[in-house]
């Protein structure tokens, strides 16, 4: 009977690491993959302005500038998060906005995602040029 009940016992840890596992793996594939960009100086029609991004890195909500910014954090299951942060828009061409409310000092912003970012705070993977 003990024979009975420790290969029962094997055989359940065995399945629940297997779908422990899954499960890991899943979560990864649904994070999403962001590129990000470092705001500059540029200038628009003419006028030279602190904290130029392109125009796809911001989204308008109910009238109101958003971009995220990606940060590491002391987390083990979400290392990197994605922090949504309103700003105010000074001037803007077809390509390019220049924006106050985000300071340049190591800003990581997100140009691109995998997937839609939703929430104030978003578990992310920074995507790498190199990687292929």
């Amino acid at each position: 009977m003990k024979r009975l009940v420790a290969r029962f016992a094997g055989w359940f840890l065995l399945a629940l690491a297997l779908l422990a596992l899954c499960c890991w793996k899943l979560d990864a594939l649904r994070t999403p993959q962001v590129l990000c960009i470092s705001p500059g100086s540029g200038v628009i029609d003419g006028v030279g302005y602190e904290c130029v991004l392109p125009m796809e890195a911001m989204f308008v909500v109910d009238g109101h500038w958003y971009l995220y910014t990606v940060e590491d954090s002391n987390s083990y299951f979400h290392p990197v998060v994605a922090r949504r942060i309103e700003v105010t828009p000074v001037a803007q061409s077809e390509t390019l906005v220049a924006v106050q409310g985000a300071y340049m000092n190591d800003l990581r912003v997100v140009r691109f995602a995998s997937r839609p970012l939703e929430g104030d705070t978003v578990s992310v993977q920074v995507w790498e040029e190199g990687e292929s």
